[in-house]
């Protein structure tokens, strides 16, 4: 600390000096919101036969289907995103007869620039007799247990 700060703070009063610390105190304990992005899932994502986004908070495992998966579905179109957050996007693509279901599971650095974490496609659930939603349980766990 600067002398000549020294020397102001030790011409204040109790008040002020409390005040002053309470200020202190409030600006190191203040927690840092995360950066928030706008960004278009339906512009990112397929959806030609379409689709959905829902935050992920946790997981029920007493389900094995997608409702295992907890959190709140996000409205469609340009919709704030935030930093940090875990994410699951269903894109229905392929043909109007025979959709293609692609379950992703994603996140937001710091920069708005999305990092995938886990892509599972119909084939591969259906080839491994499980449902999607248990094959993305380690890595929600992971994410959200870091």
């Amino acid at each position: 600390m600067k002398t000549t700060l020294k020397e102001e703070l030790s011409t204040l009063t109790r008040e002020e000096l409390t005040e002053i610390k309470t200020f202190v105190l409030a600006l190191l304990t203040h927690d840092e919101k995360p950066n928030r992005f706008i960004f278009n899932a339906d512009a990112y994502f397929t959806r030609y036969n379409g689709g959905w986004t829902k935050t992920v908070t946790g997981l029920d495992k007493s389900k094995t289907n997608g409702y295992s998966i907890e959190g709140e579905f996000v409205k469609n179109g340009d919709q704030y995103y935030e930093e940090g957050k875990l994410y699951i996007d269903k894109g229905v693509g392929g043909s109007r007869k025979n959709h293609k279901n692609t379950y992703t599971l994603f996140t937001f650095d710091d920069q708005g620039s999305v990092i995938v974490i886990k892509v599972i496609e119909d084939c591969e659930w259906v080839k491994n007799k499980s449902n999607w939603a248990i094959q993305l349980w380690p890595s929600i766990e992971e994410f959200l247990n870091k």
